[in-house]
């Protein structure tokens, strides 16, 4: 459990070196992926680094969304691992909450910005 919360700190602490890549944009936010951060585990499914940056500024100052999330790429469903609400462009700036606790498996929409991420994540 040690080595995956320093896989955790480690990866977003390390954004000034980040690939990011465009994935989608819709009328609240720009999704991004870190192409370097795609890593396989288990049969079928794949850990991502997301970035969410927001249009518009959220009432406790989150501007953006540090995300790792895991894509079951068999069955189409994805869950946030953990995520940070920063307050700063492209995340990095001031920590507003944490989520550190996995949220439940949800299926993707097929009308869903995530559908995208599910895709590009499952193609690499």
């Amino acid at each position: 459990m040690k080595i995956i919360y320093f896989f955790f700190f480690s990866a977003f602490f390390s954004n000034a070196v980040a690939d990011w890549k465009e994935i989608n944009r819709d009328d609240e936010k720009i999704y991004f992926v870190e192409t370097d951060m795609i890593i396989p585990h288990l049969e079928g499914r794949r850990m991502a680094k997301e970035l969410h940056e927001l249009f518009n500024t959220l009432d406790d100052g989150t501007t953006s969304l540090r995300i790792r999330s895991e894509y079951n790429c068999k069955t189409g469903a994805t869950r946030i691992l953990t995520m940070d609400s920063v307050a700063g462009e492209m995340g990095v700036g001031k920590i507003v909450a944490l989520q550190d606790k996995p949220s439940d498996w949800k299926l993707v929409k097929s009308d869903d910005s995530r559908l995208k991420i599910l895709n590009f994540v499952c193609e690499q």
